[in-house]
Order: C-alpha cells, then sequence, then structure tokens
C-alpha cells in the first residue's frame, strides 16, 4: 500500500532551497540557471518530511530520477 503524502512545511521547503542556492545540486544537471525546484524523498516515502530526508532539486532531474 502506498504511504500517504504529507505537506512539508515552508520553514523545511525554504531551508532546502537555501541549501542549494535555489539551483540543482546534481552535478551532471543540464539546466542553466535557476529552475523550478521540487523536494524529492531520498528514502521514496512521501510521508517521511524529516530533513535529512529531502533534497531540492530541478524538476527535470526529479522526473529523470537522477537521484533514486
Amino acid at each position: 500500500m502506498a504511504k500517504k503524502r504529507t505537506s512539508i512545511p515552508i520553514k523545511i521547503r525554504h531551508m532546502l532551497f537555501d541549501e542549494v542556492e535555489s539551483r540543482c545540486p546534481n552535478p551532471k544537471c543540464m539546466t542553466n540557471g535557476i529552475s523550478e525546484l521540487e523536494i524529492h524523498h531520498l528514502d521514496g516515502d512521501p510521508s517521511n518530511n524529516d530533513n535529512l530526508n529531502l533534497l531540492a532539486i530541478c524538476s527535470n532531474c526529479h522526473t529523470r530520477g537522477a537521484f533514486r
């Protein structure tokens, strides 16, 4: 059964975006400049919003599964 997605608190979202300086942290990312960032759950559990489980990455890398 799929885990229920829970909302990520805005304070954590801002911290994650600041951490990567609003740029995708993937060194192989081909996105130039600032792109739309999304939050990736490293363990694949959308209900686990612990900040150590979250990473802000661009939508292109998130869709491609660059951090799986």
